[in-house]
């Protein structure tokens, strides 16, 4: 009978969850501070993070389409004061597995596989220019944990973590990051 009960409660949240089209868009911060270059360290004093999320879910399910863009304004090479900025963008293919969700507050968590490009730009340091660096076609992995509260049954005010890591490129060795993302999303 126990049994019975608990395939019933399970069902009744499958089969009542939210399924189909849905477009994110988050803001936040990526917390990685340092990227290391053949023979250079190069730190950060800020980044900015924005999210466009593409997806569909399917009962406990979602498969999406990220575009991620993170800008990261420079402090320092190798210690020494400098200025410029990075520009980091990713197509990633995220699948989140939401046990739950037909509740107003919902957790998700997921991976994602994608590519990214990493660009150095304006870089001056001893009131020098230094050559701009771009990098493309860079594997990279994420790991994701999000949390949706709905408002309405199509608006969904999100927070979401993530530990998105590139794998090393011509110019940059390989690093991982950890992000914070506040943002909106409509399911169709």
């Amino acid at each position: 009978m126990r049994l019975l009960l608990l395939l019933f409660t399970l069902w009744s949240g499958v089969s009542a969850s939210q399924n189909g089209l849905y477009i994110g868009l988050s803001g936040g911060s990526a917390f990685g501070d340092t990227i290391e270059q053949e023979n250079a360290t190069i730190s950060f004093e800020k980044s900015y993070l924005g999210e466009l999320v593409l997806g569909y879910e399917y009962k406990q399910f979602a498969l999406e389409l990220e575009e991620r863009y993170v800008y990261k304004s420079l402090y320092s090479i190798n210690n020494y004061l400098a200025t410029g900025d990075t520009r980091e963008n990713a197509q990633m293919l995220n699948i989140l597995y939401s046990g739950y969700n037909n509740s107003k507050l919902v957790s998700s968590i997921g991976v994602g596989v994608g590519q990214s490009s990493i660009k150095l730009q304006n870089v001056k340091q001893f009131s020098r220019a230094l050559v701009d660096v771009r990098n493309d076609s860079i594997l990279s992995y994420q790991g994701l944990f999000r949390v949706a509260y709905r408002v309405t049954n199509s608006l969904r005010v999100t927070c979401s973590y993530s530990y998105f890591y590139k794998e090393k490129s011509e110019d940059f060795s390989s690093m991982g990051e950890s992000s914070l993302a506040f943002g909106l999303r409509y399911n169709f």
